[in-house]
């Protein structure tokens, strides 16, 4: 990031993508250039092939986005919902988010690779 005085710019290459590509490195690459983390603190779920996270800037509490990655014969799932708890910050509440389950919205990329 550079400082202009006027606040910070990033320099360089600046999304590629507009939605996440179908291959996992792209998708990789799709979550980590917009800030999130790779393979956060949580426990994996049936077909899961890799998870991210991004804590909510200026929510009160211990938000964060979390996105897990599923692959099919023909797609990757996109889960993606909102935990009011990080369980890195607060392992009691995110067993509140686990009990209630946030709502989820699964967005489906073609993949375009073959394994």
């Amino acid at each position: 990031m550079i400082d202009l005085g006027v606040g910070t710019v990033t320099a360089g290459r600046v999304y590629e993508y507009s939605r996440p590509p179908g291959n996992l490195e792209g998708i990789r690459a799709y979550y980590l250039e917009r800030g999130y983390t790779e393979d956060p603190l949580e426990m994996k779920e049936e077909g899961q092939i890799a998870s991210f996270a991004k804590p909510i800037p200026g929510e009160t509490g211990q938000s964060r986005h979390h996105i897990r990655i599923k692959k099919t014969r023909k797609y990757y799932l996109i889960d993606a919902h909102v935990d009011n708890y990080d369980p890195e910050q607060s392992q009691l509440g995110h067993l509140r988010d686990i009990i209630s389950s946030p709502e989820h919205s699964i967005t489906r990329v073609r993949k375009t690779e073959n394994n």
